[in-house]
């Protein structure tokens, strides 16, 4: 989880998302709207459709027993390599909110995990319950088989990071007068 603070003004017609609110929409089933700029399919080898926005609407599935993050089945698509950090937003006629933060791709089921195994979505490494390394996907003939960016993923739940965000905004300057001390 990142904060960070524009030198200019944001644009006019940026719409702000509420985040101080947002416990009520993360329980599963729930609808949000899933933003990147990730690949649409990764197979261990190549990627296909990098480097452009897109929006995919999706469902949680479950939340972690820790309350820190949500799962989501994504195998008519979703996050992908690339995706990570970005946005999941809810919307109400009224108000847009952000509910999480994209995290990562998982090779195993929440909900039937016979595996510990987590794939971060841009694919810096792998590590399994043991935390050793996953075969590296270049070298394993079943690994190039699988689309990573169809099996399931995990977003961090800004609710649970709710308290942290708002001391780090209390602490910022509010004037250009006051970042310049």
């Amino acid at each position: 989880m990142a904060l960070i603070v524009l030198k200019n003004n944001a644009p006019e017609q940026l719409q702000v998302a509420d985040f101080t609110s947002t416990e009520k929409f993360e329980t599963p089933n729930q609808e949000f709207l899933a933003l990147g700029f990730g690949a649409t399919r990764f197979d261990g080898t190549a990627l296909s459709g990098a480097d452009q926005l897109r929006s995919k609407k999706l469902n949680i599935l479950s939340l972690s027993s820790d309350k820190k993050t949500f799962y989501v089945e994504q195998k008519k698509g979703g996050i992908c390599k690339g995706d990570s950090g970005g946005p999941a937003f809810v919307r109400t006629q009224d108000q847009l909110y952000v509910i999480g933060i994209a995290k990562n791709i998982r090779l195993n089921s929440p909900l039937n995990p016979t595996a510990n195994i987590t794939v971060d979505s841009n694919l810096y490494s792998a590590a399994g319950s043991d935390k050793t390394l996953c075969p590296d996907p270049k070298k394993s003939s079943r690994h190039k088989k699988i689309n990573y960016c169809a099996l399931w993923s995990q977003y961090s739940r800004v609710s649970y990071y709710k308290s942290w965000i708002q001391n780090e905004i209390s602490q910022l300057p509010t004037t250009q007068a006051d970042s310049a001390n």
